[in-house]
């Protein structure tokens, strides 16, 4: 396969986003319980709330800590938390030699990570990942920042594989405001209604397909990006511009499953159980009430709150006291022991 034409490039995109919509709805009762914040599977404008379906934080609290320990564990920052040294192919004489020279590349290599955004978007991807699978795209940056890491959330991502099971193609739809066009796409070829756009309405989003697929004829990735009917950048690479990482790979599947799905029965259940300790609540606070259709009481002008009087016609027969409380209409007990239970099973799922 060398590089593919607009039209193939195009089929094979909507195969691996008709893949990706088959995740859906799996993904998206994942995120709304525990990363609502980052669901995007649900489009909502800007600034909008997310958290109408949260009614306990525990499963986000299991997220937050096993995004901390991954980092803390894996990739510290500011951290040399990994050390090139010479392999078995280096004659036993030559590793001091060589090891030396890699003691130097791995404190560039640090160096450069650390003046980079690296720690952030690594952060970001481990969310990602504790729901199934992490995407983070590689760029070259500039004097300042060298190297940057972008975190691509899986809502915006396609994949597919090859016959090993590898990923060998990822898309995404990628909105750029029109008057940074130029900054993040620097050798984009632009055509005249891009250019058009550009110059006219700056601060319209523009939207482009981003393909990056492997070719396995010329043995390097091809990265890619489509406005319309056109290809406007066409990049190679030797390695990967992207990391991919998937937690739990099943076979026959291209996304990976991560251990928020394992804990989502017990998160689902205990958001559930606090929506209705919640209902229960406010039952057994503000009660339910009859009131005798007399022709004089009106439950329009009943005002139930604390210290309140309402006016009856007596409290208790033949007259009664003048003030009596009102009677509760429950005791609200809030079984604790079943929520202490699906907690430390949603941590234990985490790894916390």
């Amino acid at each position: 396969m060398a590089e593919l034409n607009i039209i193939n490039l195009k089929k094979r995109i909507e195969a691996a986003k008709s893949v990706q919509l088959q995740y859906k709805a799996l993904f998206e009762s994942a995120y709304e319980l525990v990363l609502p914040q980052r669901n995007l599977y649900n489009k909502r404008s800007q600034g909008e709330t997310k958290m109408e379906k949260v009614f306990d934080s525990a499963g986000m609290m299991a997220v937050n800590g096993f995004v901390n320990r991954m980092q803390s564990s894996l990739t510290p920052s500011f951290t040399k938390w990994a050390e090139l040294k010479a392999g078995p192919a280096i004659p036993p004489e030559r590793k001091p030699e060589v090891n030396k020279i890699l003691e130097l590349v791995t404190d560039i290599l640090f160096s450069t990570l650390d003046s980079s955004n690296f720690s952030v978007a690594v952060g970001e991807m481990y969310y990602d990942l504790a729901v199934g699978t992490g995407a983070m795209l590689v760029l070259e940056g500039d004097d300042q920042m060298p190297i940057k890491f972008i975190t691509v959330p899986t809502a915006n991502l396609s994949l597919d594989e090859s016959e090993s099971g590898q990923i060998s193609g990822i898309y995404r739809d990628h909105k750029v405001v029109a008057r940074a066009v130029i900054a993040t796409f620097p050798d984009a070829k632009l055509t005249s209604d891009l250019l058009e756009v550009i110059q006219d309405n700056p601060d319209k989003e523009i939207e482009f397909e981003e393909a990056t697929y492997y070719d396995d004829k010329d043995k390097l990735w091809r990265y890619e990006i489509i406005y319309k009917k056109d290809k406007i950048v066409k990049r190679t690479y030797e390695v990967n511009p992207w990391i991919i990482v998937r937690w739990s790979k099943v076979a026959g599947e291209v996304m990976g499953r991560g251990l928020v799905l394992q804990a989502l029965p017990d998160i689902k259940m205990l958001n559930k159980a606090r929506e209705l300790m919640i209902r229960s609540a406010q039952l057994n606070i503000f009660g339910v009430y009859t009131v005798a259709d007399d022709g004089v009481t009106n439950p329009n002008t009943i005002k139930i709150a604390p210290n309140a009087m309402i006016p009856v016609a007596r409290n208790a027969g033949p007259s009664g006291p003048s003030i009596a409380p009102l009677p509760r209409t429950g005791d609200f007990n809030a079984q604790a022991f079943i929520f202490e239970d699906l907690t430390q099973r949603i941590n234990t799922l985490m790894l916390n």
